[in-house]
């Protein structure tokens, strides 16, 4: 959907600990620092992987009626921000007692970003009016024109919503607020239409559900479950074709046009789930080695995509499933070299890592 030393989109940058739980400590002079536990390849891997995912959901044609093919193709986008959410709720780590920097530090860390890439993507249409820019107060939290940034806010607030619950109102209760949040998002947002309420359907329920991702990401790493991978591959398929029938499920009783997908459904939550820990049990090797190299920008490719895919989709075009591939495969190369430069800056570094 970010700390100086972040490398991802893990905004917390945790690594999994020892299983062994042994602290070694130096006893002999002079005093030998402890190396950093290496990162888990696997979640860095996934991260790139649903950055490559998110570009692909940005290069679908978007307005409805969308295509079957497009539709289908955005099926398998919905693993992306689920897996983003849950990972940062992984890392996130609670306080017995409340303390205001519950509150602070995911603010302090993440709005500076969140301001820095609203005011890089404004300065750029300006130079380069690729697309609209227009600015309102609603914009605040959802990004404007540059709507992939809506994830910040969102990560922000939920990470200060369930750090502040956990340490005030304890796990069950906090579990209870944040699907009590989620119920709202999908019923003001996909099930709106269903459920024939009045109004018009919300189309941006990410805020709502956000804080119940985050409490499952923090779930799995008090109760892990210990099984192979391959399992978690097959939930991880299963959760996909649930989130696929879901939405086509929603389409045809609600009577509205085929379309790209609802933000938020019932099944994206436990993909996410899965999907993290397919991504946290994976077996290493070469080829996940390198994409968790590409993963530590992840971050960065996520930010910039969206000003190149505007570059580029007037010349290459998505009305076809080849253009689409064509497409984000070509966004998908800059976007990561930009990410490795920009990370090379010094006065950048904090903003693409």
């Amino acid at each position: 959907m970010t700390a100086t030393k972040m490398h991802s989109l893990d905004l917390n940058d945790r690594v999994d600990a020892d299983p062994s739980g042994v602290a070694i400590r130096p006893v002999v002079e002079p005093r030998k620092i402890k190396p950093k536990p290496p990162r888990n390849e696997g979640i860095d891997a996934f991260r790139y992987v649903c950055a490559a995912v998110v570009i692909l959901f940005h290069t679908l044609p978007s307005k409805p009626p969308v295509p079957v093919w497009a539709a289908d193709l955005a099926t398998i986008c919905f693993i992306a921000v689920p897996f983003f959410f849950v990972s940062s709720g992984y890392f996130l780590h609670a306080a017995d007692r409340f303390n205001i920097g519950l509150v602070v530090r995911p603010l302090r860390r993440l709005l500076p970003i969140y301001l820095f890439w609203m005011l890089a993507y404004g300065l750029l249409l300006k130079l380069l009016p690729v697309h609209a820019w227009s600015f309102s107060a609603r914009d605040l939290l959802w990004g404007g024109p540059a709507y992939h940034l809506w994830f910040i806010p969102a990560l922000a607030l939920a990470l200060a919503f369930v750090g502040v619950g956990m340490s005030t109102v304890g796990p069950k209760l906090t579990g209870i607020a944040c699907l009590l949040l989620a119920c709202i998002a999908v019923t003001r947002g996909a099930y709106h239409d269903v459920l024939g309420l009045a109004g018009t359907a919300s189309t941006h329920d990410g805020q709502l559900a956000a804080p119940l991702y985050i409490y499952i990401g923090m779930m799995i790493s008090r109760y892990p479950v210990a099984i192979s991978w391959r399992w978690w591959a097959g939930l991880t398929a299963l959760g996909v074709t649930l989130a696929f029938t879901e939405n086509r499920l929603i389409i045809g009783v609600s009577g509205t046009p085929m379309f790209l997908g609802h933000d938020v459904l019932v099944s994206m939550f436990p993909l996410g789930a899965v999907a993290f820990m397919l991504a946290r049990t994976i077996p290493r090797s070469w080829f996940i080695s390198v994409l968790a190299r590409l993963g530590q920008v992840s971050l960065g490719v996520y930010f910039v995509h969206l000003f190149i895919v505007w570059l580029l989709l007037p010349y290459i075009g998505n009305d076809s499933p080849f253009r689409v591939i064509l497409l984000t495969s070509l966004v998908i190369a800059p976007s990561t070299g930009l990410s490795f430069l920009l990370q090379r800056i010094p006065g950048l570094r904090p903003f693409v890592l």
